[in-house]
């Protein structure tokens, strides 16, 4: 009965993205605060009658907001209450579509109250030689807030029926299709993090070396055999997730979190080559600065190059590498190079179960992304 795998929660998150109108998001808040939900608002019938409702229910700061405003944020909050489309009742496509729209919100430079983005470094005219020219962007995220969702669960081993939001609901609720249970358990973190993205004219060209083909033709056979996971069916996405698990590891030794509280948060979707590490938690105001302080241009490229050297060798070594490159290891041998002792992460940390992974793919002499500065 403590065995880890009798429960599996499944789970759906999004960051949160700031709206065209400030003004509607602050009576949101304010809402959230008030704990105005649906049910109340369909006391009143008239759009007229909810206003009223709204302003005598929130404390005295509404009245500084017109009734345009405070009407869409009516409309906004009444609109979740028809639930997702057809067509995205699947988890997973609900998360694509997120993940979509915070990679092109992460990319800018944002202010609002609560998502901080501050553009920090760009690739620009530097030489190829330069260690630097292996990245495309990097944005600081001073502020961030995190809705994570349950919407069920699994028994002894992940199961893709689970991913249906709807079948989920059914193990969470007895009466899961009346009204009173059109809900699901969530909860928001607060936090703080870096964003960056890898030169994706770098990669294109590094994933048409015939080396590099080989080699993950190989990997790919055992991954297909053993899982549905697409996103992986790429060598730039198990290198990105390598990358980020070497990185988090040593921003753990630099920024004074512990590996466990800081996570990933991988973009992987057509060229979106990005990754989001981060820290939250429950408290509003977040975290102390000493996270988003690393993503500074002279602090993130040192500890990115020290990660990089540090993963050409395993204490686990020669074994690791052997195995990594022939038979491959881990859960049903999905991972090359990897293993607690170079490349795992603890559990809270990883998205993916510390599968898919390979530090092949950085740093070996024939095939390794970084083999032309390291």
């Amino acid at each position: 009965k403590n065995s880890l795998n009798v429960y599996y929660p499944n789970t759906i998150s999004a960051i949160y993205l700031p709206g065209g109108n400030p003004n509607v998001e602050s009576i949101i808040d304010m809402f959230e605060k008030c704990k105005i939900t649906p049910s109340i608002l369909s006391t009143a019938e008239s759009k007229q009658n909810k206003i009223k409702l709204v302003r005598k229910l929130c404390p005295p700061e509404i009245s500084e907001y017109n009734d345009e405003d405070i009407e869409l944020a009516i409309i906004y909050i009444e609109s979740g209450e028809r639930g997702l489309s057809t067509d995205i009742q699947n988890s997973k496509k609900a998360e694509e579509e997120l993940r979509k729209k915070e990679f092109e919100t992460l990319i800018k430079e944002i202010d609002s109250r609560n998502l901080k983005v501050k553009k920090e470094w760009y690739f620009g005219n530097i030489s190829n030689n330069d260690f630097r020219s292996y990245f495309q962007l990097i944005n600081r995220v001073t502020k961030l807030k995190e809705t994570i969702v349950l919407f069920g669960f699994s028994r002894l081993a992940t199961d893709d029926a689970f991913y249906d939001i709807e079948i989920g609901k059914k193990l969470l609720f007895k009466d899961w299709d009346s009204k009173e249970n059109n809900w699901l358990p969530a909860y928001k973190v607060y936090g703080e993090g870096i964003f960056f993205t890898l030169n994706i004219n770098k990669i294109k060209e590094w994933e048409e070396k015939n080396e590099v083909k080989d080699y993950f033709t190989k990997m790919l056979t055992r991954i297909i055999k053993n899982t549905k996971d697409y996103r992986f069916y790429k060598a730039r996405n198990i290198l990105l997730h390598t990358l980020s698990h070497i990185i988090i590891d040593e921003l753990a030794l630099t920024c004074g979190y512990n590996a466990a509280s800081i996570k990933e948060r991988l973009y992987l979707e057509e060229d979106n080559c990005g990754v989001l590490i981060y820290t939250s938690s429950g408290d509003i105001d977040g975290t102390f600065g000493g996270l988003v302080r690393m993503g500074r241009e002279k602090n993130f490229f040192p500890i990115v190059y020290k990660a990089i050297e540090k993963a050409k060798w395993c204490s686990s070594d020669p074994v690791c590498s052997e195995i990594g490159k022939t038979s491959g290891q881990g859960v049903n041998f999905v991972n090359g190079a990897s293993c607690h002792s170079c490349s795992y992460l603890p559990e809270t940390s990883c998205e993916n179960g510390n599968l898919f992974l390979d530090r092949t793919l950085l740093i070996d002499e024939k095939i390794g992304f970084f083999n032309g500065v390291i």
